[in-house]
Formats: C-alpha cells, sequence, structure tokens
C-alpha cells in the first residue's frame, strides 16, 4: 500500500499535512508535529509585521472552532532563528507568507533558503484580482520554489481565482481557508466569545468540511495544477472523500488543534486499513474517483427505495425518532412502510449500526 505522492516535486508520505496556524508556531510545536506521521510541516503565515492578535481568540463551538487570529505573532527575526532548526526536522517545509506583493517581494529571499515550498495566503487581498495576480507573480519572480496559493472562502468567483493563480504561474491550490466572520454569544455576559472588537471570528471544523469538499470537487474539474483540500477534516473519512473529490494531498488544523497531534497517526492508519479493505496498491487509485462515476453512471432516483438489514439493527429508535414521514416502526427491529416511505434517507445516516441501505431497484 503506498500513501506516497509528489506535488511540485516534495515527496509527502503520508499525503497529509498541518494546515497554516498555531500548529506550527514556533519551533518547539514544528518538533511535536514531526514526531508524528504527517507528511510536511506547514508554518503558521509570517508577514512584515507581527499583528497584536486579540484574547481570547480560539473557542471549540457546537459543531465546529471559531478564532479571530490574524498570522504569526512572531516578529520576522524570530522566526528567521527558527527556520534552521525547523528545517532539520526531515519533513518538508512549508513556508506561509502573506500578503501584498510587496510584503512578498521582502520575505521570499529571507526565508528561501529553509523552504521546500512557500504558500501564500490571499485571506486578506480581497476581491480584486489584479492585486491576488500581482502576489503571484511576485512570489514566482522572487523564487524557483513551488508556490501553492491559498484560497480564501470569501473570494467573489473562487473558480476564477483559481485559474488566474494557475495562470500566474501556481504549481498548487489549497483549497479553503476558514469561512465567516461569524459570530457566538455568551449568555451569561452577553459579549462575543471572541475577544476582537467586532465579536467576530472565522468558523473552522466539521461544520465547513461538506463545503470545502464542494469546493475541492469543482476546482479539480477546470485545474492542471494538485489541489490540496482542506477544510474541517478530522478523520481518514474525510481524507478520503477530499481524494475522491479530486485533492492530491490535505491539510488538517481544528482537530490537531482539539485531538491533539497523534490525530495524524490515526489518519495514516486509517488511510491504510481503507486501501486495504478495498484491495488498492495506493490512494492515487481513488483520486477525482467521484466525477467519474458521476460522469459515466446516472442515478435513477425513482428506482431507490430503503432496506433494513434486521440482523443489524438494534431497536436503538433513532431513525424511527427523525422519520420526517413517519414511515418507520420498532418491531423488534426497525420496520419500514413502503407506503409512507419517501426514500429521503435520513435514517441512513442516523443509524450507528451502518444497517439501513438504499437498494437500487433497477439492478
Amino acid at each position: 500500500m503506498n500513501l506516497k505522492t509528489n506535488i511540485s516535486k516534495i515527496i509527502l508520505n503520508p499525503p497529509i499535512m498541518n494546515a497554516a496556524g498555531p500548529l506550527v508556531r514556533d519551533y518547539q510545536s514544528a518538533y511535536n508535529i514531526s514526531q508524528t506521521k504527517a507528511g510536511a510541516l506547514v508554518t503558521k503565515t509570517i508577514s512584515l509585521k507581527e499583528p497584536k492578535i486579540p484574547k481570547p481568540c480560539m473557542a471549540q463551538i457546537k459543531g465546529g472552532f471559531l478564532n479571530c487570529e490574524t498570522w504569526s505573532e512572531m516578529p520576522l527575526s524570530m522566526w528567521l532563528k527558527m527556520l534552521p532548526r525547523i528545517k532539520k526536522l526531515n519533513l518538508p517545509l512549508i513556508i506561509s507568507l502573506g500578503y501584498t506583493a510587496n510584503d512578498i517581494a521582502e520575505l521570499i529571499p529571507q526565508i528561501a533558503p529553509y523552504a521546500d515550498a512557500i504558500e501564500l495566503s490571499t485571506h486578506y487581498l480581497g476581491n480584486e484580482i489584479n492585486a491576488f495576480k500581482e502576489t503571484v507573480f511576485e512570489a514566482k519572480s522572487k523564487t524557483n520554489l513551488p508556490i501553492w496559493v491559498k484560497l480564501s472562502p470569501n473570494l467573489s468567483n473562487l473558480a476564477e481565482f483559481a485559474l488566474a493563480a494557475e495562470n500566474s504561474g501556481a504549481d498548487a491550490i489549497v483549497a479553503v481557508n476558514s469561512f465567516g466572520p461569524a459570530m457566538i454569544i455568551d449568555l451569561e455576559s452577553g459579549f462575543p466569545i471572541m475577544g476582537a472588537s467586532s465579536g467576530y471570528g472565522w468558523l473552522s471544523g466539521p461544520a465547513i468540511f461538506p463545503i470545502a469538499l464542494r469546493i475541492v470537487f469543482e476546482l479539480s474539474q477546470g485545474l492542471k495544477i494538485p489541489i490540496i483540500g482542506v477544510g474541517g477534516i478530522s478523520s481518514a473519512h474525510e481524507v478520503i472523500q477530499m481524494i475522491m473529490a479530486g485533492a492530491k494531498a490535505v491539510q488538517i488544523c481544528t482537530s490537531a488543534i482539539l485531538q491533539g497531534p497523534k490525530i495524524f497517526d490515526k489518519i495514516a492508519q486509517g488511510l491504510k486499513d481503507f486501501l486495504h479493505r478495498h484491495n488498492l496498491s495506493g490512494y492515487e487509485e481513488i483520486q477525482g474517483l467521484t466525477y467519474k462515476k458521476l460522469k459515466n453512471k446516472k442515478i435513477n432516483y425513482a428506482e431507490i427505495s430503503i432496506k433494513i438489514n434486521s440482523n443489524l439493527c438494534n431497536a436503538c429508535e433513532l431513525c424511527k425518532v427523525s422519520c420526517p414521514y413517519y414511515a418507520i416502526e420498532i418491531k423488534n427491529t426497525a420496520k419500514i412502510n413502503k407506503e409512507l416511505c419517501f426514500s429521503c434517507g435520513l435514517c441512513i445516516t442516523r443509524c450507528p449500526r451502518g444497517a439501513i441501505k438504499i437498494i437500487n431497484n433497477n439492478k
């Protein structure tokens, strides 16, 4: 089973890495990630002037995670002292930089000796596509290193900006950054839980995964350069979905903050287990699989029905409680009333034992 891939002549083994953020904010945090099965290290975004990060700046919320961090609070001078040590950790090092063309022009010559690739964060560039292209052009003109461009979901037309990055010389697209602004209010005080003056933060975690997955799926159909999927990944299941959607590798942040760096080990093992169960020699055999499936096979939804495997059902009633058509009864096991069932599929996703399946009656 092969978990190795090549992006921009950088070997990732496995094709998982942290996303730019607090997971690699200094040498010690980089060292902690390097002791796992991560395939590369990505630094927190470095810029010319360090920001004053409001506090509190991170919080777990229902379904996700909020943060109001901006970029690295470490001055460039400290990064230039740390990067030689981080480089010796024997993992490909992707250095995240921001934000304007002028910033990039000054930063690249100083950090290039330590980087295997440069990731451009575009989160604060806004929707001005000329400024976006200028930043990519400037980066390409200052180095022969691969340039990865990380897209903000707030761009007016993600596909247009991704194609502009490719045409400007980008070597890979990283999709997608956190969503927002978003807000949660503390009930006791009435104040927002984020310490930013606006009270706003950026949303990440499981809540954004389906949107990030859709973005990767759509971008993969129009780009020639590799896509690195990021957003809401918390297990091997999401990694596999990203690969099926067209990603060549993935980045992980929120779940590695909440569960700790060892999540990279769990996900790498989960990828191996999936390949073994499906008799696959490498994960690239499933890259882009979903588009191929949809292109080659149309589904007639009128011919679909729901079936319950009584041997697996333990009558927990989750399916019955949530059925909006009142089509499920519990008689030792769950039973489907075919006249009432709308085949909406909700019960399939609710069943914790995999006892409910879609049946294509045309087969």
